[in-house]
């Protein structure tokens, strides 16, 4: 579980952001799929857009999965 920004990821083949964190919130979770063995996270704002972006590297397809949801 990495947390940063106000969510929380959770590695299980999809990224989950939950609202709320460092501070507990009643919000539910929203999960998304994370591409085929996602086995690290960055996050930062690699659009230039003021958002938080998330970039998942792949193990097994030599790919990365871009996340532009926040």
């Amino acid at each position: 579980m990495v947390s940063a920004a106000g969510f929380a990821i959770l590695f299980h083949g999809e990224v989950t952001l939950a609202d709320g964190c460092p501070r507990p919130s009643l919000a539910a979770a929203k999960s998304f799929d994370a591409g085929v063995n996602p086995y690290s996270v960055a996050v930062g704002d690699f659009k230039g857009d003021g958002r938080l972006d998330l970039v998942l590297p792949n193990d097994t397809s030599a790919s990365l999965y871009v996340a532009v949801l926040l």
